[in-house]
């Protein structure tokens, strides 16, 4: 019960397209849930992004209210253990808008380095080097069940 209360604060709130938040992201949530079978801990890792194109020198943003930024995008990052204890990852980046409904989850898979360049945050900072590039290198599937 604690869990689901602290989805209710404001810093877990993020404007998202109704569309999207009903549709592909909830499929996205709930794949993140019930991945597995897992050993130990799932990570989730989740959040808002104004995202371009490297060569684009500036963006016009959305806002909402009193001046609220809304992302162009959203992204999600789960990391587990696997029962024969090895670390898996996936990533996924959903532009905040109306999409399709026939689009699979597997379209908006993401590499985490990918995320990390756009929002300029480095989320395994404990892994080995080695192990980071393993699992934020490459776009893995996203793996539901």
């Amino acid at each position: 019960e604690s869990r689901m209360v602290d989805t209710f604060y404001l810093s877990n709130a993020v404007p998202q397209h109704r569309a999207m938040n009903r549709g592909q992201w909830a499929r996205l949530e709930a794949c993140a849930r019930t991945t597995g079978p897992v050993r130990g801990t799932k990570w989730v890792i989740s959040g808002p992004m104004i995202y371009t194109e490297r060569d684009v020198a500036y963006v016009t943003v959305d806002t909402i209210g009193n001046g609220v930024v809304i992302p162009t995008h959203t992204w999600k990052i789960l990391v587990y253990r696997t029962p024969a204890d090895e670390l898996r990852a996936w990533a996924a980046v959903m532009p905040n808008g109306v999409l399709p409904e026939n689009a699979q989850l597997d379209d908006f898979a993401a590499s985490i380095d990918a995320i990390e360049d756009a929002t300029g945050f480095d989320f395994l900072p404990q892994l080995s080097a080695a192990e980071q590039r393993r699992l934020e290198a490459p776009v893995h599937p996203i793996a539901c069940q």
